[in-house]
């Protein structure tokens, strides 16, 4: 469910129970206000639908990061195992490639970085490649800015590497940029957080969090819509 879709769902949702409340007040039935609000869904959880659903096959969480702007090395090993672990718990994907095996197919090919992600999700014996490719990231003790002391913006896109067609290898989205997530921290969390290390720790579980719920339906608190 896209943003545009979630909210002219909650728009109805509300014109439906404001409709039927206004014919409770004039008919006088049996439930208090509240009751019947609650009968109708309001102050229950909605549930936001995945935006794409991974196959039962081998997964490979592939994060990229061509312009090199994760400065700090373990944060890719972060993102990868946290991504990793998050789909499995949520039962987003039924099996995800070790990050070992990415690691030893970084020291094997010295071609590595060169190689596309489709073929690299063969060569790791993947079915899908869940490819995060990061755009921008910051994560430094000296702050900067209050509001947005450190954050990482990546792009995320499913590649279909059994797929014989070219037009067909990206499964989603089918916007040739990807699905654009972000995750920030403030100034002051920065100073909570203290090391460069606990910053990345941070982002990458924040970030993960949002990358993961496209791909599993979850229950949206206070009615926020979908990340």
């Amino acid at each position: 469910m896209t943003k545009s879709t979630y909210s002219k769902s909650l728009n109805k949702f509300i014109v439906g129970a404001l409709t039927c409340l206004s014919l409770w007040t004039a008919t006088g039935c049996g439930f208090s206000g509240g009751e019947f609000l609650y009968m109708m869904g309001v102050g229950k959880s909605l549930k936001i639908d995945a935006q794409f659903t991974l196959g039962e096959e081998p997964v490979l969480v592939l994060i990229d990061d061509p312009g090199q702007v994760m400065d700090w090395p373990p944060a890719w090993k972060y993102l990868t195992d946290d991504i990793s672990q998050a789909l499995v718990k949520n039962e987003a994907a039924k099996r995800v490639v070790a990050r070992s095996t990415i690691e030893n197919l970084r020291r094997t090919h010295l071609d590595f970085s060169k190689r596309g992600c489709r073929e690299i999700g063969q060569l790791a014996g993947a079915s899908q490649v869940l490819w995060v490719e990061i755009k921008d990231f910051l994560a430094q003790e000296d702050i900067h800015s209050a509001s947005n002391a450190a954050y990482i913006i990546a792009t995320v896109k499913v590649i279909d590497v059994k797929s014989d067609k070219r037009s067909r290898v990206r499964a989603w989205p089918t916007s040739p940029t990807g699905h654009m997530v972000n995750a920030g921290l403030t100034g002051s969390h920065v100073v909570q957080l203290r090391t460069k290390d606990a910053i990345c720790r941070e982002l990458s579980t924040r970030i993960t969090d949002k990358i993961t719920k496209l791909f599993y339906e979850y229950e949206a608190d206070d009615f926020d819509g979908p990340s």
